[in-house]
C-alpha cells in the first residue's frame, strides 16, 4: 500500500499547489518508519529472547493495525467514482478536498470527465448510456478480472 497505493491515492486528493509535496513526504515517512523499527528492535534486544521477539512483532504489528483502520475511512477517488457512473459523489469529493471552492471541484470534475473519454463535460449534465458505453468501451476490456470487481 505504501509504496505504490498511497502517493497515487495522495497526489489525486490533493490540490494541485502542494501535490508534490504530499507525494514525496509519503516517501520520507516510509523511510523514517523503517528506521523507527530499526531503533525499536535495537532497544528491545536487551530483554529476554523469549519476550524480545514477541515485543519486536507486536511493535511492528501496531502501525499496521492502524494503517488499516485508516484505509476503512478513507474516501473513493474522483476519478475511481467518475469511471463508475456516480459523478455526484466524485463532486462531492472534489468540493471536500478544494475547502468548498465549488469553481475548482467543477474544473477538477471536468478534467476528470476528459480523461475518462466523455464528450460532453458539463458537471450539471448526467451523461447517456450511449456516452457511458463510448467513454468506458476501452476501460471495460482493460478492467475485467481486476481483484476490486
Amino acid at each position: 500500500f505504501g509504496l505504490m497505493i498511497a502517493p497515487v491515492y495522495s497526489a489525486e486528493l490533493s490540490p494541485a499547489k502542494i501535490r508534490g509535496t504530499l507525494v514525496s513526504v509519503i516517501e520520507i515517512f516510509i523511510n523514517f518508519g523503517l528506521l523507527l523499527g530499526y531503533i525499536v528492535n535495537f532497544a528491545l534486544q536487551g530483554l529476554p529472547a523469549h519476550f524480545n521477539w514477541r515485543l519486536m512483532l507486536g511493535a511492528g504489528a501496531v502501525p499496521s493495525v492502524l494503517l488499516a483502520m485508516g484505509v476503512m475511512i478513507m474516501p473513493e477517488t474522483p476519478r475511481w467514482l467518475v469511471t463508475q457512473n456516480k459523478l455526484s459523489e466524485a463532486k462531492q469529493i472534489l468540493l471536500k478536498i478544494s475547502d468548498g471552492d465549488t469553481e475548482e471541484a467543477k474544473l477538477g470534475l471536468k478534467e476528470i470527465m476528459e480523461a475518462a473519454g466523455f464528450t460532453t463535460t458539463d458537471c450539471n449534465i448526467e451523461p447517456t448510456i450511449d456516452e457511458l458505453n463510448v467513454a468506458f468501451k476501452e476501460q471495460k476490456k482493460q478492467g475485467e478480472g481486476v481483484w476490486r470487481e
